[in-house]
């Protein structure tokens, strides 16, 4: 099975979405901006982070050994050689993690820690690449034409004038 989750960024926040079966997720999520990564569709896996511990992780975690078999924080990886702001680096290391703010991303996305362990939880098997990871920045809104005014068509206008365009 293929899972999809999909991040639309705004400005300085954006909606992470994910359904599959009984589990739909639709929250708030941030990242750092000075390391944002491309927009674009990366291929990913549910797996465990390995530089970051987490003592709220899920029992069948894998401990770090080398920090006293402490629980890994589960996340979404989203694959080798991410573009990072504006192409001029690639990362290894950017996952959908949990956090609360913009704060707890080096690049990541972070969102609620209980939607993304929802998430995490519904992917199986893990550390399969069976996830595919949309990033789109959202489109503003068409501004209107200056002054609020219809755009200049003569056979438009001639319409309106004649009654044949209310």
């Amino acid at each position: 099975m293929t899972y999809e989750i999909k991040v639309v960024r705004g400005e300085n926040q954006g909606t992470l979405s994910f359904n599959s079966g009984s589990i739909s997720v639709n929250t708030p999520c941030w990242w750092d901006p000075a390391v944002k990564i491309e927009a674009g569709t990366y291929a990913g896996y549910a797996t465990w982070m390995a530089n970051k511990i987490d003592p709220g992780s899920p029992p069948d975690n894998k401990p770090c050994p080398w920090k006293n078999n402490q629980k890994r924080r589960v996340g979404i990886f989203l694959g080798k050689g991410v573009p990072v702001v504006n192409r001029t680096r690639h990362s290894d290391d950017i996952f959908i993690h949990k956090g609360t703010d913009a704060s707890w991303s080096d690049g990541c996305i972070v969102a609620d820690s209980g939607e993304v362990l929802k998430i995490w939880n519904a992917i199986t098997p893990k550390d399969s690449q069976n996830v595919t990871v949309i990033v789109e920045d959202q489109k503003p809104a068409a501004s209107p034409p200056p002054g609020g005014k219809k755009s200049y068509n003569p056979f438009l206008i001639w319409g309106e004038r004649c009654g044949f365009i209310p």
